[in-house]
């Protein structure tokens, strides 16, 4: 596979990151509110 010159590479990255950071706030969500939940049913 071809790496591409002239910088589409480093705008992939960018998109990458961008991707991850929304993708690791949905899942820490989604991780607090079932937290959230437990303890309001040992409560």
């Amino acid at each position: 596979m071809a790496i591409p010159a002239f910088g589409s590479s480093e705008r992939f990255q960018l998109i990458l990151n961008r991707w991850n950071r929304s993708i690791f706030l949905f899942l820490r969500i989604i991780l607090t509110q079932n937290r959230f939940a437990l303890l309001l049913e040992m409560l």
